[in-house]
């Protein structure tokens, strides 16, 4: 068990050094911006719905609320969320309506796979995970 401890935290050593490269550094941001592009063109524009649910079981659905609660500020304006406390039921109903093209998704994708530092980047982790 200690050797298997060691061996991981040694690889979490390696890891945390190829995530401080100033290349592997500039890569990731990249990564993380160009993924923000991507992801803000494919979320829908528009959308409304509700979502009845229940487990059987008042607290199981009272816990599950609470989950629920924690992403209002992204869903509230848009979904309505009805416990149903008596018995266990999925149910819903929801409409999207947004748009997108095959630019808004290729180039945020070539964007990232002409730059040089992702390259170097995805090869490093490619080799870190063979030696895993």
């Amino acid at each position: 068990m200690t050797e298997k401890l060691r061996y991981l935290a040694s690889k979490f050593g390696e890891a945390v050094t190829i995530l401080r490269r100033e290349h592997n550094r500039k890569a990731l941001f990249h990564i993380i911006r160009e993924g923000k592009k991507l992801l803000l063109r494919l979320s829908p524009k528009k959308g409304s719905g509700w979502v009845k649910f229940g487990t059987g079981d008042p607290y199981d659905t009272g816990r599950a609320m609470e989950i629920v609660a924690l992403m209002y500020p992204f869903y509230g304006e848009h979904v309505k969320v009805i416990p149903i406390f008596e018995r266990a039921e999925l149910s819903g109903e929801g409409d999207i309506s947004g748009r997108t093209n095959l630019a808004g998704i290729l180039f945020p994708l070539a964007a990232l796979m002409l730059d040089r530092d992702v390259r170097a980047f995805i090869k490093e982790l490619n080799e870190y995970k063979e030696e895993l």
